[in-house]
């Protein structure tokens, strides 16, 4: 206990990168409990600091550093967490690099960032697709690449704060109603936030946590579907009709599966039925009668 200077100040000269100033454990209370009525409850510096502006006031954790600000790892429990009542839960700045990098190990790679609420961003996306949850609405079961159109709208959805919108299967050509490419079946329940345990006091086990399941959403499951980007679709011709990329696709007349919009003259000038076009191919199809998978750019129109 001090009054005016250092609680406790320890230092270490080894030359080793595990010779700690300070090594901390416990078995079921906090390692290290910080508190500061108006200032930084914890701050760690590391590297030449100099030119770095650290944050006023009471902050929970503070991390300086040459290279990088603040790292956090967890296996299976939270790496860190950051909460507040009046301003940001967690800050991250940087004057030449990243403020914030969120990674994941996963295979499927969801997710390096999530979060249930808005985004607010000057967005630049390289090669992923813009995906909307919805729930299959029809009555049969929606694979990865259909096709799929509007049906309805689910406004009571367990934890979820909006209403889910409905999709379906279409063998109707052409179809206005259009919605997008069926991505794969989605574990509502990983995602829902009344689940969440930050304490982990109720860890729940990793395949409950598994974003993208495996297999067709069958009726009443959720599922991703692509609302903009590119995207793998079913696509299905029939005559002499062969799909070269710039195309324009629509739901064709095999249910679950694009083909190319149907032109019409208006004023003399060729164009596709208003509403009906989803996609610009990305690759060549062709022969008579055949279905198949290529890559589309989701556009709705």
């Amino acid at each position: 206990t001090s009054a005016s200077g250092y609680g406790i100040r320890v230092t270490t000269n080894g030359t080793d990168h595990y010779d700690h100033g300070a090594y901390i454990s416990s078995n079921n209370g906090y390692a290290v409990l910080a508190q500061s009525a108006n200032n930084m409850a914890v701050r760690g510096e590391a590297g030449n600091i100099s030119g770095i502006s650290p944050p006023l006031g009471p902050v929970g954790i503070v991390g300086l550093g040459s290279s990088r600000g603040g790292y956090a790892a967890s296996v299976n429990g939270i790496g860190l967490y950051g909460t507040s009542t009046g301003t940001y839960g967690i800050w991250g700045q940087s004057t030449n690099y990243r403020g914030v990098t969120g990674r994941t190990s996963r295979s499927d790679n969801n997710y390096g960032f999530y979060t249930p609420d808005n985004l607010y961003s000057n967005n630049i996306n390289i090669a992923g697709a813009i995906m909307q949850v919805m729930q299959n609405g029809g009555d049969v079961p929606l694979a990865p690449g259909d096709v799929v159109v509007f049906s309805g709208l689910n406004r009571l959805v367990d934890g979820m704060d909006g209403p889910i919108v409905q999709v379906s299967q279409t063998g109707l050509a052409n179809s206005t109603a259009v919605a997008g490419v069926v991505y794969g079946r989605f574990n509502l329940d990983a995602v829902n936030p009344a689940l969440e345990s930050p304490d982990d006091s109720a860890p729940r086990a990793p395949e409950e946590m598994e974003v993208i399941l495996p297999g067709s959403a069958a009726p009443g499951d959720y599922l991703l579907v692509v609302v903009q980007g590119p995207a793998e679709v079913k696509v299905a011709t029939s005559g002499g009709d062969s799909i070269q990329p710039g195309d324009l696709l629509s739901t064709g007349s095999t249910a679950g599966a694009a083909g190319l919009a149907a032109r019409v003259n208006l004023d003399g000038t060729e164009s596709s039925l208003p509403g009906t076009v989803f996609a610009k191919a990305l690759e060549p199809f062709a022969g008579s009668g055949k279905q198949g998978m290529i890559y589309v750019y989701v556009t709705l129109n």
